[in-house]
C-alpha cells in the first residue's frame, strides 16, 4: 500500500502531518516521537512578529540598564538587531473570564464538524490554482483524512487530535487509513486523491452555497407545542 504524497515540491511518506502547536513541535524529543509514530513532516509552530519585538525590546532594556554611568560599557553589547531572539513560548487563544472580567488564555480544540469549511474550499481549488493544498482544522480519524483527501487536499494536519491522545496517535490514525484503502481496493493514496473535487464531481453544484440554502430549507424543524 502505497501512502506518499507530495506536497510542496516534497515527497512525503504519508499526508498525515501534524501541525503548529507549542507543546506538540516546541522541543526536539516530541518531533522525534512524531517521528518515530509515523510523521512525514511537522509544520512548527508559528512566530509571532509581536512577540519577537516585545522580546527585542526587553533585552535591549536588560542589557543597557545602568549604562548610561558608565558609557564605555555600552561599546561591550552588539545592536539588538543582531541578535535573533526566539519566543519562549507560545501565544495562547484569549477568552473572556465572565466573572473577573479579564482577558484569559483558553484552548478550544476542534471536532471533526470544523472540517466542513476547509474540505469545501479544497474541494473548489483543486485543479484551479497551482498551489499544494493542505487541509487542517477537523481531522481527528481516518476518515476525515480520507474526506479531505477524497476533494483534493495533498496532506490532512493533525493537531487537536494529537494534543487529546498524544503523538503516538498518528500510527493508529494511518493504520486506520491503510485499512480503508484495503477495503475499498486502493493501491495508493494518489488513486482517491481529488476523485470527489468539484472539477471532478458528478454534481459540481454540491460543493456551492446554494445547496445550503436547499438544505436547510428543507430541514426538519420541530413544531412548538401551543
Amino acid at each position: 500500500m502505497d501512502l506518499s504524497t507530495t506536497y510542496l515540491g516534497l515527497k512525503l511518506r504519508s499526508p498525515l502531518v501534524p501541525s503548529a502547536a507549542a507543546p506538540l513541535t516546541e522541543n526536539i524529543a516530541n518531533i522525534k516521537l512524531m517521528e518515530d509514530s509515523g510523521a512525514p513532516a511537522v509544520v512548527l509552530y508559528s512566530l509571532f512578529e509581536e512577540q519577537l519585538r516585545l522580546e527585542r525590546y526587553e533585552l535591549h532594556h536588560h542589557l543597557t540598564q545602568g549604562t548610561e554611568s558608565f558609557p564605555e560599557a555600552l561599546t561591550y553589547f552588539p545592536e539588538p538587531a543582531e541578535f535573533h531572539v526566539g519566543p519562549e513560548e507560545y501565544l495562547k487563544q484569549p477568552d473572556i473570564d465572565l466573572e473577573s472580567l479579564e482577558v484569559t488564555p483558553n484552548i478550544l480544540f476542534s471536532t471533526p464538524m470544523a472540517m466542513r469549511l476547509p474540505l469545501r474550499w479544497v474541494a473548489i481549488l483543486r485543479g484551479r490554482v497551482k498551489a499544494s493544498l493542505a487541509a487542517t482544522s477537523g481531522v481527528h480519524r481516518a476518515a476525515d483524512a480520507i474526506k479531505m483527501l477524497l476533494v483534493g487536499a495533498d496532506v490532512t494536519q493533525l493537531c487537536s487530535v494529537l494534543m487529546r491522545h498524544g503523538v503516538k496517535h498518528i500510527a493508529v490514525i494511518e493504520r486506520e487509513l491503510r485499512v480503508w484503502l484495503e477495503q475499498h481496493e486502493y493501491d495508493s493514496v494518489e488513486q482517491l486523491k481529488g476523485s470527489l473535487s468539484q472539477k471532478n464531481c458528478d454534481d459540481p453544484s454540491a460543493y456551492e452555497r446554494a445547496q445550503y440554502m436547499r438544505a436547510i430549507s428543507t430541514y426538519p424543524f420541530p413544531v412548538g407545542k401551543s
